[in-house]
């Protein structure tokens, strides 16, 4: 259908007037006059072809239903729709709910016709604009929908190498905000069969987030495969630092936070070494203990040295991961208390309870999470 501007107004005269005055100005840039002689007759011809229209111009004081309720009713229905108040009445009280009705421009009858033509050209562009501007913000929604897929989609593929240990992960996408992304689990088995469990969090976010973390989590295996027999966690997050340093220095300061756990065949315990103050809990027969062990984060500066410490790790024993923003956030306390009832459903064995998604949705209650978060969940085959 064709673009069209639609006039509105109870007196015929006016209309033919209005469209012998604009005719040559409406044909130059291929627009239709559309008229209607009442706000019922108008709200069908928009309703019909929403889309073609390019401005709505309507009188005041119309039988039955006044011209405020017509632009009214078309910035709800139609918000992309600019309107224009055309009238020969100057009463305050009409013109400021006009106003709240989201006209936006207001002509007083006998109009002018050039400053007409004129107020027709602003309007005009203004709608072309507001919905270009709702085309490309869908057009971005969906394209920040899909990095949060892809970015969720790397978390949940990531596989423990080997068949010792279960890894148990669970996302939950911040919805309505673009602040996606972020999030990093890697594992991988050592060349001395020593498996690796790397967690860790980027400060950017959306495709930014998105696009580094594609591209860290494949540094994280290349070092991991470069890391020298019996190395521990310590030597891989210099190697990480490393290559951070000297690779990726337009990435922000301050942007990441990981934790790396080895596994050696056959220990009762395992070591770990973070950069940039993660957090970690350990449960072990209904006992929880979280650690916080601050350090620098990665990438920084050069040669750098992240201690390693061991702990107790037995059949009995899970390891829970959770993202940086859980900590130190308004839902600290939901996240204390829900590592508190998975110790608890662990201890017996309850294993619908102890799981990560029962963490983390005990985390979030009935409430969705303002950020992206992660709970990985790691233990022993039992």
């Amino acid at each position: 259908m064709s673009s069209y501007i639609l006039f509105v107004d109870d007196e015929e005269k006016i209309l033919v007037s209005l469209e012998r005055e604009l005719e040559e100005w409406l044909e130059e840039r291929g627009l239709q006059f559309r008229s209607a002689g009442s706000v019922d007759e108008a709200l069908v011809i928009l309703a019909n072809d929403p889309d073609g229209c390019r401005a709505v111009v309507s009188d005041l004081k119309m039988p039955r239903r006044k011209g405020s309720e017509l632009l009214l009713e078309t910035s709800r229905a139609w918000p992309d729709i600019a309107s224009i108040l055309l009238t020969g009445f100057s009463d305050m009280d009409e013109i400021k709910d006009c106003i709240k009705a989201g006209i936006v421009s207001f002509m007083q009858k006998p109009w002018n016709r050039d400053i007409l033509k004129a107020e027709l050209e602003r309007v005009t562009a203004l709608t072309k604009l507001r919905r270009e501007n709702r085309e490309y913000t869908a057009r971005l929604e969906r394209d920040f929908e899909w990095t949060r897929k892809l970015h969720h989609a790397m978390l949940l593929g990531t596989e423990v190498a080997g068949e010792r240990g279960l890894l148990d992960i669970a996302s939950s996408p911040a919805r309505g905000t673009l602040d996606c992304g972020g999030d990093l689990v890697v594992t991988f088995e050592a060349k001395d069969g020593s498996l690796y469990v790397c967690f860790g969090s980027l400060a950017v976010t959306g495709v930014e987030g998105t696009y580094y973390g594609a591209r860290i989590r494949e540094m994280l295996l290349l070092a991991g495969k470069e890391l020298e027999s019996n190395a521990g966690p310590a030597e891989y997050l210099g190697l990480i630092n490393a290559a951070l340093c000297g690779d990726f220095p337009d990435l922000t300061e301050n942007s990441l936070s990981l934790s790396a756990f080895r596994f050696g065949r056959g220990d009762e315990f395992f070591s770990c070494a973070h950069a940039g103050g993660e957090h970690f809990a350990l449960t072990d027969s209904g006992r929880l203990a979280v650690h916080a062990l601050p350090s620098p984060v990665l990438g920084i500066k050069d040669n750098l040295i992240y201690p390693a410490k061991n702990y107790a790790f037995r059949d009995t024993t899970a390891l829970i991961l959770f993202s940086r923003p859980l900590k130190g956030s308004a839902t600290e306390e939901r996240l204390a208390a829900a590592l508190e009832k998975f110790a608890a459903a662990d201890a017996k064995h309850a294993q619908e309870a102890a799981t990560a998604r029962a963490i983390l949705d005990s985390i979030a209650g009935e409430l969705s999470l303002p950020f992206d978060s992660t709970i990985a969940l790691y233990r022993n085959n039992r």
